[in-house]
């Protein structure tokens, strides 16, 4: 049975949201399952949805789940997809049933990378909120072929847009260098350099053996990990001695850090007056980022409670931050 997805924090983001003035444009930057995306539309009812997702999987599960809601709501559909290269929004399909005016729900495949080039594209200047919520989504994690997750057997690939992405986990796991992989461990989630040295070593005698790439890949890496990376406690809870393999890998391959530390400067620039810029990290490759973002801003620090964490144990190393423009 797949797990539903619970978006983290989605009655903070809703109790933020509703103090603002004006509230009739949003961007869900990280439309994922699109929790918080349909939570926009049926709370607030803005006039402008934009919702970004680079995973093509996950728009298409929100086309399939969520359209007819939003049709409901008499909301105009628009699926479209960024190109970078032609620095044009190409529109796939467009909704012209809906009930109700000119409300309009964007779902753009691309990366929040190029945000303020879609909404020049969509003759749109600013905006009242953005949201981005860096969380992995419970079906991502379940979709075996993609291998995200450490608790079956399959494929390291990792790829959030394996159409554009070239180079996958195992690739990493394959071609970087002992000292290069010991540098991924480290400064990517800030791994000890005695356990990244051991695990890189390991890593190198067992693609010598057999090349990483089958369906065996992640019992692997589980057996690996097990033996070199101490079982120790986070910030919330115990950490299985995968976690931080499989995030580092999955950072790099999507250049996750990268991505995050252009975007978060475009997000601010677009907003209005008094509008809030909301981001949900997850660990402290992304709480780094947001922590010097943030130091010249007026911003406050939101953690899960210890309802939502038992209900929803993916929260539990969960920070949103609220940034005020």
């Amino acid at each position: 049975m797949k797990a539903v997805h619970k978006p983290v924090l989605l009655t903070q983001v809703k109790k933020q949201i509703e103090g603002l003035s004006e509230r009739s444009r949003f961007v869900d930057a990280t439309l994922g399952d699109g929790g918080h995306s349909l939570m926009f539309l049926e709370s607030f009812a803005p006039e402008f949805l934009l919702s970004i997702d680079w995973d093509l999987q996950s728009i298409r599960f929100v086309m399939s789940s969520q359209l007819d809601k939003a049709k409901d709501l008499g909301y105009h559909v628009v699926l479209a997809e960024y190109d970078p290269v032609a620095r044009r929004l190409k529109e796939d399909q467009r909704d012209l049933d809906a009930k109700g005016g000119g409300k309009r729900w964007y779902i753009v495949h691309s990366n929040f990378v190029y945000l303020d080039k879609i909404l020049e594209n969509l003759g749109v200047k600013s905006v009242d909120v953005v949201l981005f919520d860096l969380g992995v989504s419970s079906r991502q994690l379940e979709a075996k072929k993609r291998g995200f997750s450490f608790k079956d057997r399959g494929t390291l690939d990792m790829r959030m847009d394996p159409q554009t992405q070239q180079v996958n986990a195992y690739d990493l796991l394959n071609f970087l260098s002992r000292k290069e992989l010991v540098r991924l461990f480290v400064e990517t989630v800030k791994m000890p350099k005695s356990v990244a040295s051991k695990l890189a070593e390991e890593i190198v005698a067992l693609r010598e053996d057999r090349p990483f790439g089958d369906k065996d890949d992640i019992r692997r890496l589980n057996s690996i990990a097990y033996k070199i990376v101490p079982v120790r406690r986070g910030s919330r809870g115990r950490l299985h001695p995968a976690t931080l393999v499989f995030l580092a890998l999955r950072i790099a391959v999507n250049t996750e850090l990268s991505n995050l530390s252009q975007a978060l400067p475009l997000a601010f620039k677009v907003l209005n007056p008094g509008g809030i810029l909301i981001v949900i990290g997850f660990h402290s490759g992304e709480f780094d980022i947001l922590d010097r973002f943030v130091a010249d801003k007026s911003y406050k620090i939101i953690v899960p409670s210890l309802q939502e964490i038992a209900a929803n144990p993916r929260s539990r190393s969960a920070k949103m931050y609220v940034i005020y423009k």
